[in-house]
């Protein structure tokens, strides 16, 4: 998305991971390993910055799905992760 050379700086400043501080929000994340748009490993970066943080976070990868699945209405493999997303804010709220 930045092109073929990103300036260092500019692709610093969009890698998330990068921007991770004890701060930053809770985060809950779901990623199809089929995604052609971006790779899972983008959001395991992600996940690992937020450990390091000691920021709550919960990580999901499907095997399918591709990139921007939403809901997954018409397919239960997918639509799981809402019903996963809802217990982990009830236990985030708990804390």
């Amino acid at each position: 998305m930045l092109g073929k050379n990103p300036d260092k700086n500019l692709l610093n400043h969009y890698s998330n991971e990068l921007q991770v501080t004890k701060d930053t929000p809770p985060a809950f994340f779901v990623h199809a390993d089929d995604d052609k748009d971006v790779p899972v490993e983008n959001t395991l970066l992600m996940y690992k910055a937020l450990r390091a943080n000691n920021v709550p976070a919960e990580l999901h990868i499907l095997s399918e799905g591709k990139h921007g699945f939403g809901l997954g209405i018409g397919n239960d493999h997918i639509a799981y992760w809402a019903g996963s997303l809802k217990l982990w804010l009830n236990w985030l709220n708990k804390k």
